[in-house]
Parts: structure tokens; sequence; C-alpha cells
């Protein structure tokens, strides 16, 4: 019998782990328990698609139950002062 730990697993096998991708959205759901985070798959093989903002790939990971979440972001402050440095096809 295989555990849900193993089916999420093996979804994200697909999508290489979601090593390198962007949450494009976080969304709440059913009063407030369960969440939607999607996410732009930004990789083909092993290189950046250069269509990844023109063209998103979504992948929705839901989660049920949720009584927390909590995102950090590795944003530097050389980033913020200049986010239109910032090229994620480079």
């Amino acid at each position: 019998m295989i555990t849900e730990a193993e089916e999420i697993e093996l979804a994200l096998t697909g999508h290489r782990h979601s090593e390198e991708c962007l949450l494009a959205e976080v969304g709440w759901r059913h009063y407030g328990t369960t969440i939607d985070l999607s996410f732009n798959d930004i990789r083909e093989g092993d290189r950046i698609r250069p269509e990844i903002l023109d063209r998103p790939r979504p992948v929705t990971v839901r989660a049920y139950l949720v009584q927390e979440l909590k995102l950090a972001n590795a944003i530097t402050e050389a980033m913020a002062r200049e986010p239109e440095s910032l090229d994620i096809s480079a």
C-alpha cells in the first residue's frame, strides 16, 4: 500500500521535485482550511524555458486542513534595491 508521502514523492518526480519553480499564486479554499499553491514549472529537461512568463506551465499542490503556512523569500538587499535586475531566464 502506498503512503501519502510516497504519493507526493511520485507526483513531484515528474516535475524535477520542484527544484526550480516560481510560486505564482496562493489561494485559500473551503473557509481557510484548504490551500492551493500554484507553481510555474520553469524547466524543460536541463534548461530553463525561455517563455516561462509568457507561457506559464502551472502545477498546483492542494493541502487540506492547513493550520499555518509560512513563506520566506531569499531576496538579498541588493535584489530588493534593484528588482529590475532580476532575470530568472539567465
